[in-house]
């Protein structure tokens, strides 16, 4: 089994909240960790806009934003777009079924290790390798878990 939080360069992600507190905490947990924050967007437009030009290996998402904007659409974008997405919401009742192509959830509040846990595990997932089973408080979408039950991570 592969550790998930051994990393040969740092991934690049990109941060989509739109309360400026938590996107600035998430990009220093982030960046302490090891990673390069590509931006920390606070409406859909800045989201895409970021998304496009940097090209992140992961996204976090919130679900609701001020805009009007739901994280589902940006996932949904996203994803499309070769995009890891991984949702970060208070609240998991506005996440469609299939978590619109989204890895998983992590639930708000979150601790640091928390935080940096469920990114190394979706960043493992995402090379194709067997991470074990996810990091509590992480919640894998369905249609992963499925996966991961009859094919493995890859």
């Amino acid at each position: 089994m592969a550790s998930a939080t051994a990393r040969p360069r740092p991934k690049r992600i990109l941060i989509v909240e739109d309360q400026a507190i938590l996107g600035m905490e998430l990009e220093l947990l982030l960046s302490h960790a090891g990673h390069e924050v590509v931006g920390v967007a606070v409406d859909s437009r800045q989201a895409l806009a970021l998304a496009e030009q940097a090209r992140p290996d992961l996204a976090l998402v919130d679900i609701r934003l001020k805009d009007g904007a739901t994280g589902t659409t940006i996932a949904e974008r996203m994803v499309a777009g070769g995009i890891t997405v991984l949702f970060v919401t208070a609240e998991p009742e506005l996440i469609p079924s299939q978590f619109a192509g989204a890895f998983g959830v992590l639930m708000k509040p979150y601790s640091a290790p928390s935080v940096e846990q469920a990114v190394d595990y979706c960043l493992a997932l995402r090379e194709g390798e067997d991470p074990g089973p996810p990091p509590y408080p992480l919640r894998l979408a369905p249609w992963l878990s499925a996966r991961l039950e009859s094919n493995g991570p890859h």
